[in-house]
């Protein structure tokens, strides 16, 4: 039997003056890929337009195994990461603060409340609710 470790990907997209026009409370989720080409999820938060900067956390789990809660950043590394992007390519890993999965059905609804530093000091915070997308991936 062989056992696959899966990983979620929840990837919260934001910037600080982008969340003060626009805060970044929609998103979507759908299923990934892990570093090891593990089964996962990412979840992708952004401004009401769908455009960035966005937020981006990443659970390395199987759907199934995904547990509503807080996690405290850094993650582990073999659960998952946090990621701020301005634009497609551009992005950071972010390492301080907390990201709480206050709900998740899979493939239907998420939210998600994230309250985040950047390195340089700047602080995002917030809450999304996503919409899932029950689309099949290939890893591997």
């Amino acid at each position: 039997m062989k056992t696959c470790i899966s990983f979620i990907s929840i990837l919260l997209l934001a910037s600080a003056a982008a969340q003060a026009d626009q805060p970044i409370d929609h998103g979507t989720f759908a299923r990934s890929c892990a570093p090891w080409d593990g089964s996962a999820v990412r979840f992708e938060l952004t401004p009401a337009d769908g455009q960035y900067p966005q937020i981006g956390f990443s659970l390395w789990t199987s759907a199934s195994n995904i547990a509503t809660g807080s996690y405290d950043l850094p993650l582990d590394s073999k659960k998952g990461n946090v990621n701020y992007c301005t634009a497609q390519g551009k992005c950071v890993l972010v390492n301080k603060g907390t990201v709480e999965l206050i709900e998740f059905t899979a493939w239907t609804t998420a939210r998600i409340s994230y309250d985040v530093t950047l390195d340089d000091g700047t602080a995002l915070k917030g809450e999304a609710t996503l919409t899932g997308k029950d689309e099949r991936t290939f890893c591997g």
